[in-house]
């Protein structure tokens, strides 16, 4: 055999699984995840205004800048009915509109009010 047909044998051998692969992997990001607890920003914000709604709260993911300092964040500020300062950041595992939340941090600023409405009562029961 040809050392030229030989060296095309040996690259369609070894480059269709590489190239399937790829493939593969390019199809799989394109699908968004379907476990309840893998969460893409865009999932989390269309789930929480869905149930916070009835609270009177509602997020927008897009709203705040990225900082990096050990792993990518984002703040972005809880819209509420009464005015009250409510924040959320979230560390996705990337930048990207595919990347999955990590995990989240909620926190509110109080005034000290009487009768003062407290919104992290009603996160934790989201």
């Amino acid at each position: 055999m040809d050392r030229a047909k030989l060296g095309k044998l040996l690259m369609i051998i070894l480059g269709f699984p590489i190239a399937v692969l790829i493939l593969s992997n390019c199809i799989a990001n394109y699908i968004p995840p379907t476990e309840a607890y893998k969460k893409t920003p865009k999932q989390f914000e269309e789930l929480f205004n869905e149930k916070m709604a009835q609270y009177g709260m509602s997020i927008d993911v897009e709203g705040g800048e990225y900082s990096f300092t050990n792993a990518p964040r984002r703040t972005v500020q809880i819209f509420c009915e009464d005015g009250s300062k409510v924040s959320c950041t979230y560390y996705p595992t990337g930048t990207g509109s595919r990347s999955i939340i990590q995990y989240l941090v909620f926190e509110q600023e109080l005034s000290g009010k009487e009768n003062e409405t407290v919104y992290l009562e009603k996160l934790f029961a989201l």
